[in-house]
């Protein structure tokens, strides 16, 4: 099963799979047609390319997340909650409870679990709720959900949207950092993934030591690497994923918090497309907005043109040169 499960009191939200196409179209009604601005009943192709978009986009992290809304005991659907994400920590939720479940709180405790989930899973600051103009159910659960009016906005059908908003707090321990790449993430590093780390490491020999770092690590047992692994904090070992694959490693180093010193690697073939740029932007953010760092050091051996140019792009000026290598530094300010 790909996607997650998330379970509330009374519901569960599990994503919607293609065997269950027509269930879904058998729950859509005149009311759902009207306040979503379809031009008619939605013929089966269409729920069929929907649920394979929604499904594609879990498989790669991608920047939708579409639960079904279930019982807890069963696996009828009851309805749908959908986050999308919009870029400068922003996400969408839409909603929609087939019409024999309305006026029960389903759409209510479904939100609640889904913005729960874009704070811990997306890094979403701001959850944006629209309505059509009118549309007093959808607006009574956006209050229910703490969202406050901004605005007003046009629709794509012509019509009039009510924009809401609600601002989450930042949560101590993400479970996953997002970054501004599609499908590019980063997860926690546990003992779990010393074989892989291990795999990384003996794929890209050449490519980590050719200016005379990670000697050691190449080198290293999967024991070796699944004891050090062991002995990290959570918070601060992170492998980076692209589509689901495991091809880097980004770290703050608590040399003297709220100083850190930061590391990185990145498999060979992934270089070049902007992955470790965008890692190491999102662990960066992720020390001064969730740990409160001060400053963020980085060492680079002398040679190695592509890491300063990366700490470049970030913002880190040099602050001392060693007979081998060059310290540079990021302050929380920027």
């Amino acid at each position: 099963m790909f996607g997650e499960v998330l379970l509330g009191e009374t519901i569960r939200l599990r994503p919607v799979v293609l065997d269950e196409a027509e269930e879904w179209l058998a729950g859509e009604d005149d009311e759902q047609i009207r306040w979503f601005e379809a031009p008619g009943p939605a013929p089966l192709s269409n729920v069929v390319r929907a649920i394979t978009e929604w499904q594609a986009s879990w498989e790669v992290h991608g920047g939708i997340r579409h639960w079904g809304i279930r019982p807890v005991d069963s696996d009828t659907i009851l309805g749908g909650v959908e986050l999308r994400k919009l870029g400068n920590e922003e996400v969408n939720l839409s909603y929609l409870v087939f019409p024999p479940y309305r006026r029960r709180g389903i759409a209510v405790e479904a939100s609640k679990l889904a913005i729960d989930y874009a704070a811990r899973e997306m890094g979403a600051r701001r959850v944006i709720v629209k309505m059509l103009q009118d549309h007093d159910l959808s607006l009574a659960v956006a209050r229910r959900l703490g969202a406050k009016p901004v605005g007003t906005g046009p629709s794509d059908a012509g019509g009039t949207f009510l924009i809401n908003h609600i601002d989450l707090p930042r949560p101590d321990h993400p479970r996953h950092i997002a970054t501004r790449l599609n499908g590019v993430w980063l997860d926690p590093m546990t003992s779990a993934d010393a074989a892989d780390l291990v795999r990384l490491y003996r794929q890209n020999v050449e490519h980590l030591t050719r200016y005379g770092d990670y000697k050691e690590h190449v080198q290293a047992t999967e024991a070796d690497v699944r004891e050090q692994l062991s002995a990290l904090d959570s918070r601060l070992c992170w492998k980076i994923i692209v589509d689901g694959r495991f091809v880097g490693r980004v770290e703050l180093v608590a040399v003297d918090p709220p100083k850190y010193g930061l590391g990185y690697l990145l498999d060979k073939n992934e270089c070049g497309r902007g992955v470790a740029t965008e890692a190491v932007r999102s662990l960066v953010e992720y020390a001064f907005d969730s740990l409160g760092a001060t400053d963020v050091f980085a060492g680079v051996t002398h040679g190695n043109d592509r890491s300063v140019a990366l700490l470049h792009r970030l913002g880190f000026d040099r602050v001392a040169r060693f007979d081998d290598y060059d310290r540079y530094r990021q302050g929380a300010s920027g």
